[in-house]
């Protein structure tokens, strides 16, 4: 799937370094991903054999899951029935 990407904007193009070092995961984590895993990760920009992501699709892919992610439970113990 190609998504149009309007550089003249300062939508900056990143790499899998780049998005590795943003999601905080191995450079091979995300090429792993991106091949057997594509649901994981925001959608790729396809330049021939390159994959890259926008920078500012990138930062709206976070910002859905920060907003989907279920709040934790503490750890402990746990909590007696009434």
């Amino acid at each position: 799937m190609n998504h149009a990407v309007d550089t003249s904007s300062g939508d900056h193009l990143l790499t899998p370094d780049e998005l590795a070092e943003i999601l905080r995961i191995s450079r091979n984590t995300v090429v792993d991903w991106a091949s057997r895993r594509p649901e994981r990760l925001p959608p790729p920009v396809r330049m021939g054999r390159l994959l890259r992501w926008s920078r500012h699709s990138v930062d709206a892919w976070l910002q859905s899951a920060v907003q989907q992610t279920p709040r934790a439970r503490r750890p402990g113990r746990p909590r007696k029935r009434s």
